[in-house]
């Protein structure tokens, strides 16, 4: 079964990222229900304090409340999509409980994709709209416009300005990826952290065969390693409590032996040391299949372990 990325929390906690000086500024809703009946769209809403000025350029065009529809390397950006976002962008404004508590002025939209959409470009110039380059990949939509516009195409924007956005793609290069990894490191903040690992987990879930090849570079292992450490040990606790120490299968029979006789902590600690190692990426394994959505039974025919065994690690 092929592997299915799930783009829209990395490209959530990559904004974070790209506007983390105004953290304190910005709220983040990230997905939003447009309607008393369950509308749900994969839209980013970031409420803006109104005297606030962002000092990362995509913020530029913020006001109140700003829009994000973002469409991964997978998808097509096309007119409809123009025309859709500013539907949700309408029921926004009009589910006001006040009439026009929310002006049209204080809503922006920013649309974003990897690369130029080119059908959508000159399907909107030809019904009227011109676009002009605020800053490198960044346009700006003119014309009769509902709410003010801006298209952000990431492989056009400024590397050293825009890692983290630009590191969603399902073709990164290695220059790229060593530079997200260097970022990554030098932060420091726990939830700064958080969200470059969301980052991280999608980048890599898309170039899996390339960068399973750079691992292979020592330096490169051991940047990752660096990064992954407290993810280890959490997981490693996640394999002691659900009896998954021991990683070969004679090894796991023996530590949940020994677990049932004395217990889970003491009978995982005197495991194999082989064990640990591979009972620690069984259940790295189970949890990351399971945060991209997977059931147990899809998790159970990808891993070859029992969905038992599963909800076991998951518990």
């Amino acid at each position: 079964m092929e592997k299915r990325v799930q783009w829209h929390p990395g490209f959530c906690a990559a904004m974070e990222l790209e506007l983390w000086e105004n953290h304190g500024d910005l709220e983040y809703e990230r997905e939003y229900n447009l309607s008393r009946k369950p509308l749900q769209a994969d839209l980013l809403v970031i409420k803006k304090k109104q005297e606030t000025t962002i000092s990362n350029e995509i913020g530029a065009l913020f006001r109140k409340w700003n829009i994000m529809e973002y469409k991964s390397p997978e998808d097509s950006m096309n007119i409809d999509d123009f025309y859709k976002v500013n539907a949700y962008a309408c029921l926004f404004k009009a589910q006001e409980r006040q009439i026009n508590s929310c002006p049209a002025g204080n809503i922006t939209i920013t649309m974003i994709r990897q690369s130029y959409p080119k059908g959508m470009v000159q399907a909107l110039e030809e019904e009227g709209f011109s676009i002009t380059e605020r800053n490198k990949g960044i346009y700006e939509l003119q014309g009769n416009l509902l709410f003010q516009t801006q298209i952000i195409v990431c492989d056009r924007l400024e590397q050293t300005d825009h890692v983290w956005l630009r590191s969603l793609t399902n073709r990164i290069e290695r220059q790229e990826f060593d530079t997200l990894v260097d970022n990554i490191i030098r932060l420091r903040e726990p939830y700064e952290k958080e969200c470059a690992d969301a980052v991280l987990e999608v980048v890599t879930n898309a170039n899996w065969t390339d960068i399973e090849e750079w691992k292979e570079d020592v330096i490169m292992c051991e940047a990752l390693a660096s990064i992954m450490e407290p993810e280890i040990e959490k997981e490693k606790e996640k394999a002691k409590k659900a009896g998954w120490a021991e990683g070969h299968e004679e090894g796991r029979a023996q530590g949940r032996a020994e677990g049932r006789a004395e217990g889970r902590a003491e009978g995982r600690a005197e495991g194999h040391e082989e064990g640990w190692k591979e009972g620690i990426e069984f259940a790295k394994q189970v949890i990351k299949l399971d945060a991209q959505g997977y059931d147990a039974s899809e998790i159970a025919e990808k891993t070859g372990i029992t969905e038992q065994q599963i909800r076991a690690i998951l518990a």
